[in-house]
């Protein structure tokens, strides 16, 4: 599979509300991946989920730490925080092939049906794409990265990201 192109990368500030699909650590296969809702964060990692957590605080963090990143805007409803609570506490890394891209899968095929059929970031970046669900590509930290201000995430494995897990255990 080739790898997918996100862009343009807008610099500008991002809206305060709506949906954001996280990539984080793009400079590394594979990218920590997460979700905003309306300035809100949810993710899952090695130590536990991250529900609800104020975005602006994970940036400053994020900023801090100089952290490579891309926030897609998504052009759908934001979900409630009640699915978000349900779909982030039920998912965790410690158990077998899992990864922070699953709860990823599991709410948005709440919102949008056919997302259930995708396996992989890649699929799921070029699906929402494809059905004009991406507004925008906002970054930071990610200019090295770039070509004519496109973002080209690299592809791999299930056994990569798997792999990545365990070593972090």
């Amino acid at each position: 599979m080739n790898d997918v192109a996100l862009g343009p990368i807008l610099f500008d500030s991002m809206p305060e509300k709506g949906v954001f699909l996280w990539l984080l650590k793009v400079d590394r296969i594979p990218p920590h991946l997460g979700l905003s809702v309306d300035g809100k964060y949810y993710s899952i990692t090695i130590k536990g989920s991250e529900i609800g957590l104020d975005l602006e605080n994970e940036m400053q963090k994020w900023i801090k730490r100089g952290l490579p990143r891309i926030a897609i805007h998504l052009d759908i409803d934001s979900p409630n925080e009640a699915l978000l609570e349900q779909v982030f506490t039920a998912s965790t890394l410690r158990s077998a092939a899992k990864s922070c891209l699953i709860p990823l899968l599991h709410l948005l095929s709440f919102l949008i049906p056919e997302i259930g059929r995708y396996k992989t970031v890649h699929e799921l970046i070029i699906y929402l794409q494809n059905i004009n669900k991406v507004k925008a590509y906002f970054g930071s930290n990610v200019k090295p990265w770039l070509t004519d201000g496109i973002f080209h995430l690299k592809h791999y494995t299930a056994d990569e990201v798997q792999a990545y897990i365990q070593s972090l255990k």
